[in-house]
Order: structure tokens, then C-alpha cells, then sequence
């Protein structure tokens, strides 16, 4: 299985370089190639990211442009890594257990319907808190699949698995670079019949451990 990482970062706060720890020590295999692509300026962490990936950096403007904006530049350098999978990865997100992403690419070959498949993040809100869990949080969401939830209810762009096809067909074409992009954007792909997947059962695969900051992270 070979899969380009994609890492996207707004130069800020110190999460950069754990989450590339994270990631290069739990997820298997490692990446065939990589793209590091700063929002504004490149930072010394990224700069240090790119240099350990031996990836290529691309810094969105002289300023930084937002988060619907640079996560279009995001995926155009992810296309262009010539890879069949991508793996997306904002520089906050940290992997919290071993994972294989072999299985994760078997299941969207299988599926040509699922959009992606993405890791599940810790509860952060009072209600998910409360109910034990993202997952748990919304009861009547989710569908087991046995390996996985499936669900229609959103698309995410927090760590998650897609096919370079589909980034180049669909993502780079129809990703809306206004607010609320990540929201519309699961509308429309539901609008196209596309469905989405949690890896797992609903357990915590990311621990998400940024602020909110910046234009619209």
C-alpha cells in the first residue's frame, strides 16, 4: 500500500513536530512521499517538518489565507505527489495507538462510494463528554460495518484516508474556499451520493490538541 502524507499547518503553536512524531511511529507504513503546506509564510517548524519528510513546503501567500483556502492547497499538493492514496493530517492531531492503513485503503477500493475514512477523534464538546464519546454523542449516526461506522451524516478534514482520484475529481473541483466550507462540502457530496466512514467502532484514534486560532481552524 503506498499513500503521500499531506500535512497542513498555519505555522503556529508547538503541535507540529509531536503530531510528525506520532505519525511516523504508530501509522505503518510510512509514507511514499509527503507535502508540507504552511498557511502564510513558512514557519522554522515547518520548515523542520518538510526537511525530516523530505518533503516539498508550500507556503499558501505572503499571509496567511484560511483554513477553507489553504486546505485547497493542501489537496492540490497532495495530488501532485503521485500517490494513489493520501493521507491528510492537520499539524495538531496527534495518533494515539498503532494503526495500519493498509485496511483503511483495502475498504475504499472496495467502496468507490465512500469519500473517506477517517480516525476518530477524543470527545471535546460538554455532550460528547457526557455521552462517552464522539460516537456515543450521536446515537442512530453511525451503522457498524464491522471494521468500521458508516455514516452520512458529515465530512471531516480531520486525519483521514482518501483516494488520489477522488481528490483530483472531486475534491479540487467542488471543496467551496468560503466559510463553513467543511460543512457544505459534506452536503454536497451527500447531494452526489458519496457516504463516509469511521475507522473502528467509535474508539479514539486522534487526540485533537490545537486552539482555535487563525482563519477558520
Amino acid at each position: 500500500m503506498t499513500y503521500g502524507l499531506v500535512l497542513l499547518t498555519h505555522g503556529r503553536g508547538a503541535s507540529l513536530a509531536r503530531a510528525l512524531d506520532a505519525w511516523l511511529s504508530l501509522a505503518s507504513p510510512p509514507p511514499a512521499a509527503a507535502a508540507v503546506v504552511c498557511d502564510g509564510p513558512a514557519s522554522p517548524a515547518a520548515l523542520a517538518a518538510a526537511d525530516r519528510l523530505r518533503a516539498r513546503l508550500v507556503e499558501t501567500a505572503p499571509v496567511a489565507v484560511g483554513f477553507c483556502r489553504a486546505t485547497s492547497a493542501c489537496w492540490q499538493a497532495g495530488a501532485e505527489l503521485g500517490t494513489p492514496y493520501i493521507l491528510h493530517l492537520e499539524h495538531d492531531f496527534l495518533l494515539r495507538q498503532p494503526l495500519a492503513l493498509a485496511p483503511l485503503a483495502h475498504l475504499l477500493d472496495r467502496r468507490r462510494d465512500l469519500a473517506q475514512v477517517a480516525l476518530c477523534r477524543q470527545a471535546v464538546s460538554a455532550e460528547e463528554v457526557a455521552a462517552g464519546g464522539l460516537v456515543a454523542s450521536r446515537p442512530g449516526t453511525f451503522t457498524s460495518r464491522g471494521a468500521y461506522l458508516e455514516h452520512e451524516a458529515y465530512f471531516t478534514t480531520n486525519p483521514c484516508l482518501l483516494r488520489a482520484s477522488f481528490l483530483r475529481g472531486v475534491c479540487l473541483p467542488l471543496w467551496p474556499e468560503s466559510p463553513h466550507c467543511e460543512g457544505r462540502f459534506g452536503c454536497l457530496l451527500r447531494s452526489l451520493g458519496y457516504r463516509f466512514a469511521i475507522w473502528g467502532q467509535g474508539e479514539e484514534w486522534v487526540e485533537h490538541v490545537g486552539q482555535r486560532d487563525g482563519f477558520g481552524y
